[in-house]
């Protein structure tokens, strides 16, 4: 249930915290509100002025029905937005079949581990252009917890309390780990859907 408690301890920085919190969770079905309440709480003064960037990734768009795993080509064009956003070049995280050292012959399966790998590089420069900075990572309608992974860039970094991610999904994710928090959204009554945009 959303309790107005509740609500109170998502849009404060009690969780958005980079001393608090690594993760913070969304959950609920379709239609819920999820990304309204997502975005309102980037743009509370309180969780602004607690980040150097905030930046937004919107995940589902990226998807169909016949294709939810987060390929080289997707994870570059995302890693590309964030770069937008924090104002700086994008054009090294381009998607150059070269990068991928294919070779005439390759089997799915290699083709697949280099994919892999130039993702791997691309995280790890990512995360050397976010190093020293406080950020939050909004990764809008996230259809496979495990993609979250990709945009774990605190994993290189000597410092583990400068990111702060947050999930919107419809999934449950069932290898919550330390630092993590879920919030369950439940669909609000009239009542508490006018109470949420005046707090």
């Amino acid at each position: 249930e959303n309790s107005p408690s509740l609500k109170n301890q998502i849009y404060s920085n009690t969780y958005f915290n980079v001393r608090r919190s690594h993760r913070v969770t969304l959950r609920g079905m379709g239609g819920v509100g999820k990304t309204t309440v997502a975005a309102m709480v980037v743009h509370q003064n309180e969780i602004r002025s607690s980040f150097d960037h905030i930046c937004w990734v919107n995940l589902g768009k990226q998807f169909s029905r016949s294709n939810t795993n987060l390929s080289y080509h997707l994870y570059s064009e995302c890693l590309q937005n964030i770069c937008r956003q924090i104002g700086n070049d994008k054009s090294e995280f381009r998607a150059e079949p070269s990068l991928l050292y294919f070779n005439p012959g390759d089997s799915p399966q290699q083709k697949y581990e280099k994919e892999m790998q130039a993702m791997e590089r691309s995280k790890t420069r990512m995360s050397s252009l976010l190093h020293g900075y406080r950020v939050l990572i909004v990764l809008d309608d996230v259809w496979v917890n495990g993609d979250c992974e990709w945009f774990d860039f605190n994993y290189t970094l000597d410092s583990k309390t400068n990111l702060v991610i947050c999930v919107t999904t419809r999934t449950d994710d069932f290898f919550r780990f330390i630092g993590s928090v879920t919030f369950n959204l439940n669909v609000l009554s009239e009542k508490e859907a006018i109470q949420l945009f005046f707090i």
